[in-house]
């Protein structure tokens, strides 16, 4: 059931084994810190480059968030497209969300042209043919730590996650923002 449900570029668990996994951990109780991960500025990059370099870093991406989820007995997911999502045991996880954003831009300047990287970025033409400069990508995330009985559902949790991705998303650099309020029980 879960290779059936799996990414086929990345082999990651899709959207119901993710759906299943914070199902069980909702109904047992669980704490944990739910990392909804995005590469940011993806698009100019993939039109650029073309789909086989996009391809590439979603698979190197992928390649990270399992490599540490493995060495700490945790869960990543690929929602799809540039969008992975990460159950962590661990609420207290700020250095390696940040060691994951330094290997992702680690990984994403070795795939840019030397001019790229030297530019901070690269310009493509918009629908005018005017030059558009766009910045190198980055992976933002918006990390919630989930305790027991805040959550009544999957559905709510996702929509608290997508607010936090919103707010991830305006990050200048690779990083990720963690809820830091204390919320009431949302059941």
């Amino acid at each position: 059931m879960t290779a059936q449900n799996a990414n086929p570029l990345t082999r990651l668990p899709g959207n119901l084994a993710i759906d299943r996994q914070l199902a069980r951990l909702l109904d047992e109780g669980a704490r944990f810190l739910l990392v909804y991960w995005d590469i940011s500025r993806f698009k100019a990059f993939n039109d650029l480059y073309g789909y086989a370099a996009g391809d590439e870093v979603i698979r190197m991406t992928a390649g990270l968030l399992l490599a540490d989820a493995e060495q700490h007995g945790d869960f990543v997911g690929h929602i799809g497209g540039d969008d992975f999502v990460c159950v962590m045991a661990s609420l207290q996880a700020g250095p390696r969300l940040e060691r994951l954003c330094e290997a992702f831009d680690g990984g994403m300047r070795a795939l840019l042209e030397p001019a790229h990287v030297a530019a901070g970025g690269y310009e493509t033409p918009d629908r005018r043919g005017r030059p558009v400069f766009h910045a190198i990508p980055l992976l933002v995330g918006g990390a919630l730590p989930v305790q027991p009985g805040r959550f009544a559902s999957v559905r709510q949790l996702s929509a608290a996650l997508a607010e936090l991705r919103q707010q991830a998303k305006g990050l200048a650099r690779s990083g990720c923002f963690i809820e830091r309020r204390q919320g009431q029980p949302l059941a």
